[in-house]
């Protein structure tokens, strides 16, 4: 430990002081806090409900995106709604193993972030909800003919 503050260049009174009392500057440097990893298991595992990964990974924008492509993607097809799940899956895990090597910035998950992907996630489930009740009722009397004038 110093004996002469390093930037006032003052003796100091003791030897493993924190800070110069002559000049206020700290001398014993905080050690750079520890970023936590990302498991890319737990990245993966939470991406079976679509986007919930990439919320996990700390970045709200892109769960939401794959959420509503997933459930458009079942909407409209299957096929695109598995292909955009599947994808999803891999890119959390990905984005797990690419953080905890550095490749890319880490970013830390935000319990708000959770809260808003749960609400836009009922939401999204309610809208297509209405919309499948509305497909199978237009089906149903589309099948059916009522409604339908029929001359006696």
């Amino acid at each position: 430990m110093p004996k002469f503050c390093p930037t006032c260049g003052k003796p100091l009174q003791f030897g493993n002081a924190e800070i110069c009392p002559n000049c206020g500057d700290r001398i014993q440097r905080q050690p750079a806090p520890i970023k936590g990893e990302k498991s890319p298991w737990i990245a993966a595992l939470l991406s079976f409900l679509p986007g919930l990964g990439q919320v996990y990974n700390g970045d709200l924008k892109r769960g939401t995106f794959f959420l509503l492509a997933t459930l458009v993607g079942f909407l409209l097809f299957i096929i695109p709604g598995i292909i955009f799940w599947g994808y999803q899956i891999y890119d959390a895990h990905s984005s797990a193993k690419k953080m905890n090597a550095g490749k890319i910035p880490y970013k830390e998950e935000k319990i708000t972030d959770f809260i808003i992907y749960v609400a836009i996630l009922f939401i999204a489930i309610l809208i297509f909800v209405f919309i499948y009740i509305f497909e199978a009722a237009m089906f149903s009397y589309i099948i059916t003919g009522a409604g339908l004038y029929h001359p006696g």
